[in-house]
């Protein structure tokens, strides 16, 4: 290919120690017919025989030039550099451990000439390193939807719909745009985020772009997705951070929030979701406060709550373990004085007692509220009973309601339990001090956290990590280091109204009450819309019961007309049932 012809694509490889791979890359890149294309090589400083190699196929090879570096930059530092050289009308990014497919750039081209596109998105095949030793992969095809979107809502569909993965390398891109795209982002030392901050941004300037799901361009290696979340790799995600402050800029520079806000949203969120769906349960107990911590400090509440709440996969009750090492939930700065005491099911009479007189001795007033099935005397007397079988969000505004109507300021909750946890949050969202009382079936697990089987206190933990004071009445121990790490304040039963005082600070933290908040209005979202489909379903089951009713009267009729008993009437098949509009849109 003469150096002076039309050329239609610049497919730049990053090269950084790639001795043993360069070679493969380069020539797997020039496997192309039908096409105008030029390949520039960038090295990135590297130490071994990389700039050798790259001499050598650019002596070789006319289509192929290099570009070495001098000071060590980032990745896309150094692409940006070959974008400079480029004289193609379109340009691919390629690392040198990726392989770029036989004769896929002609097809690019022709699609993306075809329908005016600025970026044009082909499938990608993802190699994991392991498979990259072997001669034979499995493919795992990351596809884009076979559509065209226009300018306005190519970010909506990168983010919100997913119809097309931020992914860089192996997408074709107008040189134009890819330049200017990466110059908006060249300074900030872009580590995680940098494909999604580069697709945001090249997906805010484009015209167009197009998916092309039935073209494989490239072979991709990609790292093993992390199945456990450890404090470093924690902090290389919240080092997304630079990404997002990026595009930020960019958006202010360009003044274009109002119409890519939601957009950048999503956009922080898929940065955010990968910590979130590993932490609490793929984290060793011993780094849970660490990594809250750093997730706390990366992202702040309101960011994590409202991203969790975006999937299902986030249990809210887990999330509230992430805050558990930093004072991020409201509270009070007075002395509590009128105190709470729910009950569950299940928990002895004389624990109950024994509470209530302890909280008597140094608050104002005690007030139970008791579960409808929770066996309690007379002695005892019950303020308010919660009725057996509510749904989460029926229970919740109830606990609301009476902490309001009654003016508490600190509630007791017995049990550590996923519902106590919920009932929990509804108090720390009105500003209320609180305690959880330990049950018996915790006194058995091991101090040393290694030694638990960590599945069954995933669901104790969120309620001991929200409180203020754990409190454990005899036989219960909370002196090892597994109390250590969640992060409660811990006496007994008999100290419990001193540490409730002792709990309090003398500031409200506004963050703190604003996620308790969204955390609680999440729980009630999702179980409003379990008991809503659940609802829906007992009423096909009714529909689908009156039918069968139907069919079986008609096929009584039936039978009788046929052997005719004389003189008797046919059987009356009751009526179909009705089906609204409404129903039929319900479902």
């Amino acid at each position: 290919m003469a150096r002076d012809a039309s050329i239609d694509v610049t497919v730049v490889i990053y090269a950084h120690d790639a001795e043993a791979e360069l070679e493969d890359c380069v020539k797997a890149a020039l496997d192309q017919k039908d096409a105008s294309f030029e390949v520039v090589i960038v090295d990135d400083v590297s130490q071994d025989k990389t700039p050798i190699i790259a001499n050598r196929l650019a002596v070789a090879h006319e289509a192929v030039s290099f570009a070495s570096r001098i000071i060590e930059v980032d990745e896309v530092g150094a692409a940006l550099d070959g974008l400079r050289a480029a004289r193609g009308r379109y340009a691919l990014l390629l690392r040198s451990t990726d392989r770029l497919r036989p004769d896929v750039l002609a097809r690019l081209v022709e699609v993306a000439d075809s329908t005016s596109s600025d970026i044009c998105c082909p499938s990608i095949s993802l190699v994991s390193p392991a498979e990259a030793q072997g001669s034979e992969h499995v493919p795992r095809l990351e596809r884009p939807l076979g559509t065209t979107f226009e300018a306005g809502r190519i970010v909506d569909a990168l983010f919100e719909a997913e119809a097309v993965a931020p992914t860089v390398r192996g997408r074709l891109f107008a040189t134009r745009l890819l330049r200017h795209t990466l110059a908006e982002v060249a300074d900030g030392q872009l580590e995680a985020g940098k494909d999604e901050a580069i697709s945001f941004i090249s997906a805010c300037l484009a015209k167009r772009l197009v998916g092309c799901p039935d073209v494989v361009s490239a072979d991709i290696l990609c790292t093993e997705e992390p199945t456990t979340l450890t404090p470093e790799l924690a902090e290389e995600l919240a080092g997304a951070r630079a990404s997002v402050a990026q595009v930020v800029r960019f958006l202010d520079h360009q003044g274009v929030w109002e119409a890519y806000e939601r957009g950048w949203e999503r956009f922080v969120g898929s940065l955010v979701k990968p910590s979130l769906m590993l932490y609490p349960r793929q984290t060793a107990p011993e780094h849970w406060t660490s990594v809250g911590e750093t997730l706390l400090s990366s992202w702040g509440p309101s960011v994590i709550s409202e991203v969790a709440s975006t999937f299902p996969a986030a249990d809210q009750g887990l999330l509230a373990l992430a805050l558990q090492g930093a004072p991020s939930l409201a509270r009070h700065a007075e002395r509590p004085s009128h105190a709470a005491l729910v009950i569950p099911q299940g928990v002895p009479e004389t624990l109950v007692a024994e509470v209530a007189h302890t909280l008597a001795r140094r608050v104002s007033e005690v007030a139970l509220i008791a579960d409808e099935d929770a066996e309690l005397s007379s002695d005892l007397a019950v303020a308010a009973r919660l009725h057996s079988g509510l749904s989460r969000l029926a229970r919740s505004r109830i606990l609301e309601h009476l902490f309001e109507e009654q003016g508490f300021d600190c509630a007791i909750f017995f049990s550590a339990s996923r519902e106590a946890a919920w009932d929990e949050l509804g108090a720390r969202r009105l500003g209320l001090a609180t305690a959880i009382i330990l049950g018996s079936s915790l006194a058995t697990l091991p101090d040393d956290p290694l030694a638990l089987d960590i599945p069954p206190l995933i669901f104790e933990a969120p309620a001991i990590a929200l409180a203020h004071v754990c409190a454990a009445p005899a036989g219960v121990s909370t002196s090892g280091a597994l109390w250590q790490l969640l992060g409660a304040r811990s006496t007994s039963v008999e100290g419990l109204s001193a540490q409730l005082t002792l709990a309090s600070t003398p500031t409200i933290d506004g963050n703190g009450r604003l996620l308790a908040a969204r955390l609680l209005e999440t729980a009630r979202t999702s179980d409003e819309a379990f008991v809503t489909e659940h609802a829906q379903r007992l009423r096909l089951e009714e529909e689908n019961d009156a039918l069968r009713l139907v069919v079986a009267a008609r096929d009584k009729a039936i039978e009788q007309s046929k052997g005719g008993a004389k003189g008797e009437a046919p059987a009356e098949a009751p009526p179909a049932p009705r089906h609204s509009w409404r129903r039929f849109k319900q479902r």
